[in-house]
């Protein structure tokens, strides 16, 4: 079993199929390398196309307090705003980007316009 978010009711329900097996191999290296540090219970996984951007926002507290995310094809800019602070990253094929803490909660986040196709896991925990 495995928890499904609804964005537009901005609810969750169980449903009957979890995290594909075939990536628990993947979640866990990294938490043995301490890179995170729960296993998620949620898996997402968007198509971008050229052009495609994510408008600036924070993860709904529905949400626990790690959200990851494994970044494939074109790289991205990923972008991060408090107040008028800035800070932008820029994520390769295979990268994992993980929000924690003020990054998780403080923060918005979003993703500038793409030159080309992108695929994201992102990882979350439905509390």
């Amino acid at each position: 079993m495995s928890d499904q978010y609804h964005y537009v009711a901005r609810t969750v329900s169980k449903v009957d199929h979890g995290i594909p097996a075939y990536l628990s191999e993947i979640l866990d290296r990294l938490a043995a390398e301490k890179v995170i540090t729960q296993q998620p219970n949620q898996l997402i996984i968007n198509e971008y196309k050229k052009g495609q951007c994510i408008s600036k926002h924070i993860d709904a507290p529905v949400f626990g307090p790690e959200i990851f995310s494994i970044s494939l094809g074109t790289s991205a800019k990923f972008i991060l705003r408090k107040g008028i602070e800035v800070v932008s990253v820029q994520l390769g094929e295979g990268d994992v980007l993980v929000l924690r803490d003020d990054a998780r909660y403080l923060w918005t986040h979003e993703l500038a316009p793409l030159s080309g196709l992108r695929v994201s896991f992102t990882f979350r925990t439905v509390v």
